[in-house]
């Protein structure tokens, strides 16, 4: 996901500001830790520029791999 927020030029930290949440939450959701609620998804898509079903595949993908 580091991919996803260097490409936005956008740090955790302003991508949290814009959401209206803490940094750490923007952390957990990008390095598979937790899955944002639906709201926080469609948020978080709509600043990476993503579709919320492919941002939630990808989440949970990263989820899945560090559960391995």
């Amino acid at each position: 996901m580091k991919k996803i927020t260097i490409e936005t030029e956008l740090t955790q930290a302003q991508i949290a500001d814009i959401m209206g949440v803490k940094q750490p939450q923007v952390y957990n959701w990008l390095n598979g830790k937790r899955l944002p609620t639906s709201q926080n998804l469609v948020k978080l898509a709509n600043i990476l520029n993503y579709y919320p079903e492919e941002l939630l595949n990808d989440l949970v993908k990263i989820q899945q791999q560090n559960q391995a």
